[in-house]
């Protein structure tokens, strides 16, 4: 075989020249077909000539492809199946050369993260369907009990291979792992067994790396209090403590699942994937760390593909690599992007985020305070949300994410903290930063058709009672704001300064009146006095206009608001009763989303 090209071309050549001989009314329609076939694999040259015999043997279903079609010429059914096939082979052939690719250019630890549904057990499946005698599964499913009996006591290495071959990771099977588990005891004592024989015949001394040595050996280190000794008549192990040997089934899950996964990556074939669906599972982490630390470096010629959800598994591994498996669309297609390390957000982060299919909204506070509680609810169908602290943090993960996942949208969502500059709003808006629409998030609980809602769903009342409500509220208001206008003003002021001062990068500074230069220039233009007196006639004006918009974007009063005069004027404990409504009112959900955040993709 020279290559998939040349096979290929000469196989669909010979069923041409068979054609050609043919005298019936099939010739023309079979001939078409077959050139079909031949410009569908000229259009495949290029990525076909890269591809050796070597490869094409490791690829099982393209190799038997190629060796087994003794499809009877004249059989029109038969060539349009092969079409059909031909073509199958193909997406499978690029995506698996593809992903192959992704995974060789990495380190030979690699964790395969990505929500659950995004294809990670599929893709492990795909691989052992395409990849002959090179991938190993060891699935979320682990079954430990084994049956001490005499079937199949003479397993050996190359049987276990071939058992281990056929394992999914998506596998039903009951039973299989107790029986794997059983067949890999098997052949290391067996083989331990058959090295003691043939140093007794030979008179020579015993080898002492034989697989049983190596488990032993990885297990104390593991376990130091445990012994594993063979049992030469039933070819199983015998566990020991304290000098007192008992059943082996006695064993805790987590002893016996790594027997389980030190016996099967010590036999698996060289330069194996071997891939470890929840590797966490019924471990605790200090095993895990050490186990997988030691078999990885026993297996140093294999690679160890990891999927996984568990944070403090994935945090151990220093040294891993990362795949995102983004999406998957049947059968076999998949999305995998690879993952950076970023200073600027924690991989723990990251990591959660790779297990969200919808866009993501960083906001300010915890999950326990008002920004979560608002937005999990408008956006509960639509995108997730995380809490990450104050604003700086929002805008440093928002840019990090973007730029670490770029293929994942990130948006983040920060108070309005009195900032009215439409330009300032614009730079915020080109980097998926949006800003509220109200000084802070309780604002935002005030909201006139919040308000409204949560009278209507509270009060037994007509629409118009409702506004005559709404109105009185806002009345009051009003008088809550004109009795604090230079308290806001101050706010605002504050914040101004606060803004200059972190655009600001003083580079000369050798001498105080450097410094006292530097600083007269920042604020040349700033009178403090003008910028008072001009907020405070600003803030009298919206009030006397009576525009509650602008009160709402001013208003920095934050819980005297909502806590105190809204309890008492609208509903009792208005804030939780807000969210109530918020979260069982979808249309309210949308008009909230589609006034304020239709800059947000996905709403």
């Amino acid at each position: 075989m020279k290559n998939f090209y040349t096979e290929l071309k000469k196989r669909y050549g010979k069923y041409k020249e068979e054609a050609k001989s043919w005298h019936d009314n099939r010739k023309s329609e079979y001939l078409v077909l077959i050139t079909e076939i031949e410009e569908f694999i000229e259009n495949k040259r290029n990525f076909l000539e890269q591809i050796d015999e070597k490869k094409i043997k490791e690829y099982s279903r393209v190799y038997n492809f190629l060796t087994g079609k003794n499809y009877y010429y004249g059989n029109f059914k038969g060539i349009s199946n092969e079409k059909k096939e031909l073509e199958d082979i193909f997406e499978m052939l690029e995506e698996a050369e593809l992903i192959l690719n992704k995974i060789n250019s990495l380190n030979k630890t690699i964790v395969l993260v990505g929500a659950n549904g995004s294809g990670k057990s599929s893709l492990a499946d795909f691989l052992k369907n395409n990849l002959e005698n090179k991938v190993i599964i060891f699935p979320a499913q682990k079954l430990l009990r084994i049956n001490n009996d005499n079937y199949e006591i003479t397993y050996n290495k190359e049987m276990v291979k071939g058992n281990q071959l056929s394992v999914r990771a998506k596998s039903t099977e009951n039973g299989y792992f107790e029986n794997q588990l059983l067949r890999s005891i098997r052949a290391v004592v067996n083989e331990y067994t058959n090295s003691l024989y043939e140093a007794d015949e030979k008179k020579i001394s015993r080898p002492e790396k034989t697989s049983f040595d190596k488990l032993t050996a990885i297990y104390k280190q593991l376990i130091p209090e445990i012994t594993l000794k063979p049992d030469p008549e039933n070819r199983i192990l015998i566990p020991i403590k304290n000098d007192k040997k008992y059943d082996f089934n006695s064993m805790s899950e987590g002893e016996k699942v790594i027997i389980l996964y030190i016996t099967g990556i010590l036999l698996a074939e060289k330069k194996s994937y071997i891939i470890i669906d929840e590797p966490e599972s019924h471990l605790n982490l200090a095993f895990i760390n050490k186990l997988w630390d030691l078999l990885i470096k026993e297996r140093e010629d294999c690679y160890f593909i990891f999927i996984s959800h568990n944070i403090e598994f994935i945090n151990s591994r220093d040294s891993a690599e990362f795949i995102w498996c983004k999406n998957y669309i049947y059968p076999n297609k998949w999305e995998l992007e690879f993952i950076k390390d970023s200073k600027e957000i924690p991989r723990e982060l990251i990591l959660k985020l790779t297990g969200s299919k919808k866009p993501i909204i960083f906001c300010e506070g915890s999950p326990k305070d008002l920004d979560y509680q608002i937005y999990s609810k408008i956006f509960m169908e639509s995108h997730t949300i995380f809490a990450v602290g104050g604003h700086r943090e929002v805008i440093g993960y928002t840019k990090a994410c973007n730029k670490v996942l770029n293929s994942q949208v990130c948006y983040g969502i920060i108070d309005g903290d009195l900032i009215f500059e439409e330009d300032e709003i614009k730079k915020f808006n080109e980097k998926r930063i949006m800003i509220l629409a109200f000084n802070e998030i309780e604002m935002f609980l005030i909201e006139e058709k919040i308000i409204k809602a949560v009278i209507e769903h509270f009060e037994s009342i007509n629409e118009k009672e409702i506004e005559e409500k709404f109105e009185k509220f806002k009345e009051k208001f009003i008088k809550k704001i004109e009795e604090n206008i230079e308290k806001i003003a101050l706010e605002k002021i504050k914040k101004e300064i606060d803004i200059s001062l972190k655009k600001v990068n003083i580079k000369e500074y050798r001498t105080y009146g450097d410094l006292e230069k530097s600083m007269s220039e920042i604020f040349s233009n700033f009178s403090l006095n003008k910028k008072f007196e001009e907020y405070k006639e600003k803030i009298k004006k919206i009030c006397e206009e009576k525009n509650y918009e602008e009160m709402l974007k001013w208003c920095s009063l934050k819980k005297e608001i909502t806590k105190e005069l809204a309890n008492k004027e609208l509903v009792r404990d208005y804030e939780k009763s807000a969210l109530t409504v918020i979260s069982k009112k979808e249309k309210l959900q949308k008009e909230l989303r589609e006034k304020y955040f239709k800059e947000l993709k996905g709403i």
